[in-house]
């Protein structure tokens, strides 16, 4: 993979910057990257790619008979950050199937203070084979038919503050582009075209990021930037996706993000992943908190109830 000098520092590949190497039968290693990350820990859509990367390799390796690489369902816990810096992951097998196989996947790292080793993501996967299912197939609606995906040529680029490539350089990796104002839908629900930024297609592995790779929704609320300005943070608590294709290499992913309830400082993301063709490719279901910085003002509310 190709390498890029940004801000003196190397920036990485997502297929790099998930990469595991083996250091036991169920145990890897894998370093967190600076540029994946946003403010001092790993951002949550790199560690779900980096789960599916560990139990990819672990199927590989350890079963490769049952070929099973690809993770057709995953439910994501994050326990507490992952820091910009080494981790292991150690896979326990749950129930290895002749279809489909679950496994579970620990992603640990000492506490910065204790030095003890706790598992800061918790996952568990179905890992199946993509390309070679077989079955029953029976009609149903689009979810996004192909006619209701809008062109391109009618949106315009979402531009980053510069300042962001030193505090949350992830947000860089994906070029996004949205429908002009007067085509959006509203604040609880975001549609976006997705290309990487380095030119690579988009793979099961790196579905994991794409799953993640958005503001938290009340942000559409502060176009100010004022939760920002107050250190209001959204963290991932767990995702739950399933992959319903592999991408293959697509250049262009279409996103439409719903939230449903903003209430009492939590609030869920509903995700729908479809390609150009407005085929489905994978479906996600997110809970997440509103993080308050301790000792600033609160935020202004009356602006955002306008919207």
């Amino acid at each position: 993979m190709k390498d890029i000098m940004i801000n003196e520092q190397r920036e990485t590949s997502l297929e790099d910057a998930v990469e595991v190497t083996q250091i036991g039968p169920s145990t890897f290693t894998s370093t967190i990257r600076w540029d994946w990350s946003g403010m001092i820990a790993a951002h949550g859509g790199v560690l779900v790619s980096l789960a599916f990367s560990a139990g990819k390799a672990f199927m590989n390796m350890q079963y490769s008979r049952r070929d099973q690489p690809d993770p057709i369902a995953a439910h994501i816990q994050v326990l507490f950050p992952v820091l910009i810096a080494p981790v292991t992951v150690v896979i326990k097998e749950l129930n290895m199937g002749v279809r489909v196989s679950v496994i579970q996947v620990n992603i640990q790292q000492p506490h910065p203070k204790t030095g003890e080793v706790r598992t800061c993501v918790l996952g568990i996967l179905t890992q199946g084979n993509l390309s070679g299912e077989k079955g029953i197939c029976l009609p149903t609606q689009p979810t996004i038919p192909r006619e209701h995906l809008p062109s391109r040529k009618d949106c315009e680029e979402v531009v980053f503050r510069d300042v962001y490539r030193k505090t949350a350089p992830v947000i860089f990796k994906n070029r996004i582009f949205q429908p002009k104002p007067d085509r959006r839908s509203g604040p609880d629900m975001r549609e976006y075209w997705y290309c990487r930024t380095d030119g690579f297609g988009y793979s099961t592995i790196s579905l994991g990021q794409v799953l993640d790779a958005f503001a938290g929704a009340p942000s559409v609320y502060f176009p100010g930037e004022e939760d920002v300005n107050l250190g209001v943070r959204y963290p991932t608590l767990s995702m739950t996706s399933e992959i319903k294709k592999d991408p293959n290499g697509a250049e262009w992913l279409f996103l439409r993000i719903r939230t449903h309830k903003i209430r009492n400082g939590r609030f869920d993301t509903e995700v729908y992943v479809v390609d150009e063709e407005g085929d489905l490719v994978a479906v996600s279901k997110h809970v997440s908190l509103i993080n308050e910085k301790r000792g600033s003002p609160s935020l202004d509310m009356s602006k955002a109830l306008k919207l």
